[in-house]
């Protein structure tokens, strides 16, 4: 509060949102670069290089990929890949090498703040709406599921 009062400048600070390790960031990487993925009150913050910050609304959805048993990563594989796919320009960044046990925690922000969810199986080519309660399966490339939604 100290600096935001005497830079009279926004201040990003964490919310809520715990991680597994009851921390206030979750490790992950970028392409080649480490860093700390802050998911915030109204927006996602990944620090160190690039810092990349998302805003919630922007969001058109967010897909987890290697989250089962098999995948990329063999059958046992700690860790999973969080796809962030933005409203205006299509542009998806992925964010990396995040350990399971930081998907629930993940899951839980994510739904509570209204953002669009699905997990896609490499395996079966099959993709999982988790939005839905039901997790309603659907092949990865049919867009006649999502063009149904809408009407």
């Amino acid at each position: 509060m100290l600096f935001k009062n005497l830079a009279k400048v926004n201040i990003l600070i964490p919310g809520e949102f715990r991680s597994a390790k009851n921390d206030e960031a979750i490790k992950c990487s970028v392409k080649a670069s480490d860093g700390h993925l802050y998911p915030l009150k109204s927006s996602l913050l990944f620090i160190h290089k690039p810092v990349i910050y998302i805003k919630l609304s922007e969001i058109k959805y967010v897909e987890f990929s290697r989250v089962g048993g098999m995948g990329a990563g063999g059958p046992s594989s700690r860790s999973f890949d969080m796809k962030v796919t933005k409203l205006n320009d299509e542009q998806s960044i992925t964010f990396s090498s995040i350990e399971k046990q930081e998907h629930k925690n993940l899951m839980s922000y994510l739904k509570a703040k209204g953002i669009k969810m699905r997990s896609v199986d490499v395996d079966n080519n099959k993709e999982i709406d988790l939005s839905d309660e039901g997790g309603a399966e659907s092949e990865e490339d049919s867009e006649e599921p999502k063009k149904k939604k809408r009407q």
